[in-house]
């Protein structure tokens, strides 16, 4: 039983890293989807400010987006999986 636990403890790096693409590709998707069939979020506001041509508005929409990806990435999911993972850095070194 105990070689199961430590294959499990082995692959979950890998999946958390998988769980993190995917979190970056949902994004994508999900502001793709409200550009082209929404009435309200930031991809609508997005589209709406690019066929008004309101370059500071899309500017601003799109800072917006990154900030919001970068500090969902860099502050919570990345020192989630540095914390759940701290005995991976024991191993590697």
């Amino acid at each position: 039983m105990e070689s199961h636990d430590e294959n499990l403890s082995a692959d979950l790096p890998y999946f958390f890293s998988g769980a993190r693409l995917a979190f970056g590709f949902s994004w994508r998707v999900s502001l793709v989807a409200e550009t082209i069939g929404s009435s309200s979020g930031v991809g609508y506001r997005l589209r709406q400010a690019a066929d008004l041509i309101r370059t500071d508005q899309v500017f601003a929409w799109t800072l917006t987006l990154v900030i919001m990806m970068a500090t969902i990435e860099m502050g919570m999911m990345k020192p989630l999986e540095n914390y759940l993972f701290r005995w991976k850095k024991g191993v590697e070194t």
